[in-house]
């Protein structure tokens, strides 16, 4: 696991559960941030997978995610704000995925 999965699971909040299909279910986050009321019914998902992870409300629809070789998009650090993390903590985590990038080999045609 790496550290933008483990800054992750450490902010999920404590009422969740995991699926069958390994997703960790929580209340969703992003949905009063888009115009919707709050989330009570667990509707926010993550899965992490081998290196990065997908975020997913099965409510609002707001998807987020990030695998190694990609910076931290819009909709991912919103996600990272909305369930607590600092801006400065998200200052952190972008530096680490540009050290991730430039640590990927290049890929000759």
């Amino acid at each position: 696991m790496n550290d933008i999965q483990s800054a992750l699971l450490a902010l999920l909040p404590p009422k969740r559960k995991l699926t069958s299909g390994g997703w960790t279910s929580f209340d969703a986050p992003c949905c009063f941030h888009r115009g919707e009321r709050r989330d009570d019914r667990l509707r926010g998902g993550v899965k992490i997978e081998k290196d990065g992870f997908v975020y997913h409300c099965f409510n609002c629809g707001f998807a987020a995610g990030w695998t190694p070789g990609k910076l931290l998009s819009k909709n991912t650090r919103n996600l990272f704000q909305w369930i607590g993390m600092s801006e400065m903590d998200i200052g952190k985590l972008n530096l680490a995925t540009m050290k991730i990038k430039d640590d990927q080999p290049v890929l000759k045609k």
